[in-house]
């Protein structure tokens, strides 16, 4: 309720990642602001982790230097999930309407306006209904993506996409409602299940799907970076998982 109707929003997906949750909101505003200039714009950041320091942050920030766009920030009850964040952020999505709905990590510092308004222009320009970010990377970074997800998802879906844990993505009011329309299992809220859910739905369900480049990327994990056997897991799991449906 305290955020007007808006053609685009920014949901910002926050999991304990008080030190770059504030640079993301940022980037969200400039890019609103200065790169969709036709366009009424508002930001949400969704906390679904178990400590308050992010949303303090961002309100404090918010405070001392006014935004040129609406921000609103919401707590998450329950365990903490990224997944719990971003079906966080798609509720707020179908209360407001949107014409295209911007779902960015709390932790991808390397999001500028720019990059924002390269992500959300496909989808108000009626190119695509999902938009999925490809980045610049040497041969040694995002091995998991690079030669087991990208590749599976190619093999059994028939389109490869290079990010389907890019840190980001944009989805038309449409999509992010029918994906919010679709009953969430308890799998479907650990780990990276939606984001990769959301990938794959886009690809099986038919809709238009563009890939936008946005240069090297950055990502900060937050409070406590996973160990090796938890970065695969959490993101190979459900997608076998999604695969066994």
């Amino acid at each position: 309720d305290a955020l007007p109707p808006a053609d685009v929003l920014v949901g910002v997906c926050a999991l304990n990642q008080a030190g770059s949750a504030v640079q993301v909101v940022e980037a969200g505003t400039a890019g609103l602001a200065a790169g969709l200039t036709d366009r009424k714009g508002a930001v949400v950041v969704v906390e679904a982790g178990y400590r308050s320091e992010t949303l303090d942050a961002v309100k404090g920030r918010m405070a001392a230097h006014i935004p040129g766009v609406p921000v609103c920030c919401v707590r998450i009850a329950g365990p903490p999930s990224r997944s719990r964040a971003i079906r966080g952020a798609l509720a707020v999505a179908h209360r407001l309407g949107p014409t295209a709905c911007a779902l960015v990590d709390a932790g991808l510092v390397s999001l500028t306006s720019e990059a924002l308004a390269r992500l959300v222009q496909p989808i108000l320009s009626g190119e695509a209904d999902c938009v999925s970010p490809a980045y610049t990377h040497t041969a040694s970074e995002g091995t998991l993506t690079t030669n087991l997800l990208s590749p599976m998802s190619g093999a059994l879906y028939g389109r490869r996409i290079q990010q389907l844990l890019g840190g980001c993505a944009a989805l038309s009011g449409q999509v992010a409602g029918q994906l919010l329309g679709t009953e969430a299992r308890d799998s479907d809220l650990i780990g990276h299940a939606l984001e990769i859910r959301l990938a794959l739905d886009a690809i099986v369900s038919g809709s238009r799907i563009v890939e936008v480049h946005q240069g090297r990327k950055a990502l900060d994990a937050g409070l406590a970076p996973p160990d090796l056997a938890t970065t695969i897991a959490h993101p190979v799991g459900p997608f076998f998982r999604l695969m066994a449906r």
